[in-house]
C-alpha cells in the first residue's frame, strides 16, 4: 500500500470502529484473554504505558513509545521556571526502541543516583533490553539485551533501587511465575521467584507489575490479580512474605499499578482501574496495612484515563510528600498530575494536559458503547 495512504485508511478504519461501537455492533471485550472485564473501544493509540522517575532535587524524567516506535522524553524545569508544572517539550533522543519492541510489555525506569537513569524494555520475544543515561549520553549506542529467564518469555515490568549501583526489577512472566532481576554492581541477574497468586492473570492478560525498595531490608513487588486486587510481597532482608491481598477501592476492578518508595510512607502506589478511573494509596509498614483510597479524578472534563495505558508515577528527591502522575488520556492526550501528602493530609492539585509528542498518530477520541 502507497504509504501516503495509510493515515487516511487509518482514519477510516477508526471511523468504521466508532460507528460499529456506537451501534453496538462491536464487542469491547478485550481480546487479549480472560478476566479482563469489558471497557472502552480503542484504536490502539501508540502511547501506551509512562514510566518515570527522579533523580535528583526538582527534577522528574518520563518516558513512553509513540505510534511511529519512537521513544519520547520530557522532563521537569522547575529549578528554571519556578512552575512544578513546567514540563520540557517532547523529545526523542533515544530513537527507535528495541528491535521487536512489545507496546503491551512496556517499560519501567529507575535512578540510583545524580544524573543517571536506567530504562528497561519489553521485546516481543519475551526479552528485557536496557539502556541508561550517564549524565552525558545515552549508553551503549545500541540496547542491550538482557535475555529472560530460561525459557520463560517476560512481559511488564516495574523497576527499584535502594542504594547506588542497585537495580531490581520485578517482571511477570509467561509461565504464571514472578521473575527479579537484579543488578548489583557487576552483573544482571535472573531470580526466579515463584508462582503468581492465586487468581492473577494468566498467559496473555494484560496486569500490572511494580517494585517499591525503601532500603536494602525493605523491599516489595506487587501485581494486580486477575480479580482486579493488587497483592504484594514484602522483603525483611532475609525472605520474601507470602501474597498478601490488599483488595480494591470499588467493586470495579484494578488493571494497574506502579509504586515509589518513600513518598510519603515507606510505599506509595496509583492505580488505574478498568473504568479508566485513577487512584493513590499509601502503605504503612509500622501498622502493617494499606491506608484510605484516594480517587484522583478525571483527566479533563468527561475524559477518563485509557484503562490499559498504564501510568507513570515518581516522587522527587528531596521534596517530601511531593508526587507526579502521567496518564495517557481517552482523547489520546498525555496528562500530567501533581498531589503533595504527608501524615495527616493528602492535596490533590489536578491534571495538567501535556498534548502528545509528534509521532505521527492520526487519532480519533477513544469511544465507550
Amino acid at each position: 500500500m502507497n504509504i501516503l495512504l495509510q493515515p487516511v485508511r487509518n482514519v477510516v478504519l477508526s471511523l468504521v470502529v466508532g460507528i460499529l461501537a456506537l451501534l453496538g455492533m462491536v464487542s469491547t471485550a478485550n481480546a487479549q484473554g480472560g478476566g479482563i472485564p469489558e471497557g472502552p473501544v480503542h484504536t490502539r493509540p501508540g502511547l501506551i504505558n509512562p514510566t518515570c522517575a527522579s533523580w535528583g532535587a526538582d527534577r522528574v524524567d518520563c518516558f513512553l513509545v509513540g505510534n511511529n516506535g519512537r521513544m519520547y522524553h520530557t522532563w521537569s524545569d522547575v529549578a528554571s521556571s519556578g512552575d512544578f508544572r513546567d514540563f520540557a517539550p517532547w523529545q526523542d533522543e533515544l530513537g527507535a526502541p528495541p528491535a521487536g519492541f512489545d507496546l503491551r510489555g512496556g517499560m519501567g525506569v529507575t535512578a540510583w543516583g545524580p544524573n543517571r537513569l536506567d530504562i528497561m524494555a519489553i521485546t516481543e520475544d519475551g526479552h528485557v533490553a536496557h539502556r541508561y543515561w550517564n549524565g552525558s549520553s545515552w549508553q551503549p549506542a545500541n540496547w542491550e539485551d538482557l535475555d529472560r529467564p530460561g525459557q520463560a518469555g517476560v512481559s511488564e515490568i516495574g523497576c527499584t533501587t535502594w542504594g547506588v549501583n542497585r537495580i531490581d526489577c520485578f517482571a511477570r512472566g509467561m509461565d504464571r511465575h514472578v521473575y527479579q532481576l537484579a543488578w548489583g554492581g557487576t552483573s544482571w541477574n535472573w531470580v526466579d521467584m515463584g508462582p503468581l497468586p492465586t487468581g492473577t492473570a494468566g498467559d496473555n492478560d494484560s496486569l500490572g507489575v511494580a517494585a517499591a525498595a525503601y532500603q536494602s531490608t525493605l523491599l516489595y513487588q506487587l501485581v494486580v490479580g486477575i480479580d482486579g486486587n493488587v497483592y504484594h510481597s514484602k522483603w525483611n532482608g532475609t525472605t520474601w512474605s507470602a501474597w498478601v491481598n490488599g483488595g480494591k477501592p470499588t467493586s470495579t476492578n484494578l488493571m494497574n499499578v506502579t509504586c515509589q518508595a518513600g513518598v510519603i510512607y515507606v510505599m506509595d502506589c496509583v492505580f488505574l482501574d478498568v473504568s479508566g478511573a485513577v487512584w493513590h494509596r499509601s502503605y504503612y509498614e509500622n501498622v502493617g496495612s494499606w491506608l484510605s483510597w484516594h480517587n484522583l479524578g478525571a483527566l479533563a472534563p468527561g475524559v477518563n484515563a485509557y484503562y490499559a495505558g498504564g501510568l507513570g508515577f515518581s516522587k522527587v528527591v528531596g521534596d517530601y510528600g511531593a508526587m507526579y502522575v502521567m496518564a495517557y488520556g481517552e482523547n489520546g492526550q498525555i496528562y500530567l498530575g501533581f498531589g503533595r501528602g504527608s501524615t495527616s493530609t493528602f492535596d490533590w492539585y489536578g491534571w495538567d494536559n501535556l498534548g502528545r509528542p509528534k509521532d505521527q498518530h492520526q487519532f480519533l477520541p477513544l469511544v465507550r458503547r
